[in-house]
């Protein structure tokens, strides 16, 4: 992107690379329906997997907030453990 931005011969030149290289991909992929068909399946691969994964970030994600509820209790019995007098317990 900086080259075309720049007017120096040596963006430039590299510019005018860049676009060449990008219109060979497009008559490359044009050209060849083999090449479309594997790039739609792995677009949809990476749909799907990306569905799946963030189905499975939800799922640990509601079991993480389940087991962080229960350790914030032990939590606060260990607090209150620490600030309250125990009844019965040897002086010390």
């Amino acid at each position: 992107m900086l080259s075309g931005l720049l007017s120096c011969p040596r963006a430039v030149a590299v510019n005018i690379e860049i676009t060449r290289a990008f219109v060979i991909m497009r008559q490359a992929l044009a050209s060849n329906p083999e090449i479309a068909r594997r790039l739609e399946a792995a677009e949809e691969a990476l749909v799907r997997h990306r569905t799946e994964l963030d189905q499975a970030l939800i799922e640990v994600g509601d079991d993480i907030n389940e087991h962080e509820k229960h350790i914030r209790v032990i939590f606060e019995a260990f607090r209150r453990l620490m600030t309250e007098d125990v009844e019965g317990a040897p002086e010390g």
